[in-house]
């Protein structure tokens, strides 16, 4: 399949409308993560003159990410990655018409949109299957353990969240132990995962953190458990596609 020509600017708000017209989802990437990282769902919403509107992402917003932030929107169209660097504008309201005002998250119009390696791992969102639970213990203090429930999923780390739990904290750079069984699955898996990136939810104080996968003293367990999730995330990824309404976003 060809790659889409970007270097005209009709030709990208031609994209940049088809893609708020199909609601489709895109990850944005705070400026201290990098571009190939786990970022903050959302979904296209409308275009404007000077703007591109976003729904309002269902985990919220860190206030200094609102705006007057460098972000990169990261997205997939055609089989094939795209990237563009944006600043936000802020919180606010658009009129939709089938549901009225609602909250939408604004960024400038960007200067220009290229194309991004593949990533190296596929990322399945765990949200369509139901909570997944998941123990995590301090490998510096054992005695430190709570349960999260998994949001994403690759061969390259998850993502996790802990709601109502104001007492947790969880900083980059830390190792946990972590134990959780794929969905249909009673073999438990485990892991020495190290935490890349945190945020809170300011909407309902819900820490969010991601974290990658780290060598262990013995690799073949290891390899094999990759294996594993590698192989769960690809068929759930192509049931996915294959489903007439892959890739479009849900409508009003």
């Amino acid at each position: 399949m060809p790659t889409l020509c970007l270097t005209r600017r009709k030709t990208q708000l031609e994209l940049l409308a088809q893609l708020c017209q199909e609601r489709r989802r895109l990850d944005i990437v705070p400026p201290a993560t990098a571009p190939t990282s786990d970022g903050i769902p959302a979904r296209f919403l409308a275009l404007e003159s000077d703007g591109v509107l976003l729904e309002w992402p269902p985990g919220g917003v860190d206030d200094a990410l609102v705006v007057d932030a460098t972000v990169t929107a990261l997205f997939e169209h055609e089989q094939r990655t795209y990237a563009f660097r944006t600043e936000t504008y802020g919180r606010v309201r658009w009129t939709c018409p089938r549901r009225g005002p609602v909250a939408a998250w604004k960024l400038r119009l960007p200067l220009r949109i290229d194309e991004r390696p593949p990533r190296c791992h596929t990322r399945l969102r765990l949200s369509e299957l139901g909570a997944i639970a998941a123990r995590f213990t301090s490998v510096a203090e054992p005695d430190r353990r709570f349960a999260v429930r998994l949001q994403d999923l690759s061969a390259g780390g998850l993502q996790a969240l802990v709601s109502g739990r104001p007492g947790v904290a969880v900083r980059p750079g830390e190792l946990y132990w972590t134990q959780f069984a794929l969905p249909g699955e009673d073999d438990v898996l485990e892991f020495v995962v190290r935490v890349a990136q945190t945020r809170v939810n300011p909407q309902d104080g819900a820490l969010v953190f991601g974290c990658t996968f780290c060598a262990g003293d013995d690799p073949t367990p290891r390899q094999q458990q990759l294996e594993r999730i590698e192989q769960f995330v690809a068929q759930r990824h192509d049931a996915g596609r294959d489903r007439p309404d892959a890739g479009v976003g849900r409508g009003e």
